[in-house]
């Protein structure tokens, strides 16, 4: 009888312990996977988008952009792995060089606009800016830098 004792409290035992590793497993996956997964690719596109920035800053003037092949590549290659919609704009916020993974681009919505007159000041004024908005209609989240 005791036999039966010890093998139900073992299996008592070993069944608790795989509920507890399932909803770690679970709480891992879903609470702590997305946010280490979004900071590690942001930090890769700040680190990209800081490279392009020299490389920018290499050429005599910012209208160079849009003829400079090298400079059009990297933006081209980052806008296409990171499946990212890249604007280069000059200090009166006027666009020089614009690039998405799909083609082409609609314009921004009031809300980004916002987003983007915001960064462009900050940018001006020599700050980095890293911005999350979510989409008005969609709710879909994503980062001004």
């Amino acid at each position: 009888m005791s036999m039966k004792s010890i093998r139900t409290k073992l299996w008592a035992g070993m069944m608790v312990l795989v509920v507890i590793v399932i909803m770690l497993l679970f709480l891992f996956q879903i609470v702590f996977l997305e946010r280490f997964y979004s900071g590690m690719e942001l930090i890769e596109v700040e680190k990209n988008a800081k490279n392009i920035a020299e490389e920018i800053q290499k050429l005599e003037d910012i209208d160079m952009v849009s003829s400079s092949k090298a400079v059009k590549e990297i933006i081209d290659q980052l806008s296409y792995q990171k499946q990212l919609e890249i604007q280069i704009a000059d200090s009166n916020g006027n666009e020089i060089y614009k690039t998405s993974p799909v083609g082409g681009t609609s314009p921004p919505g009031i809300m980004i606009r916002d987003g983007i007159a915001e960064g462009i000041s900050k940018a001006l004024k020599g700050e980095e800016t890293s911005k999350e908005m979510i989409h008005h209609r969609f709710g879909n989240k994503f980062v001004i830098i």
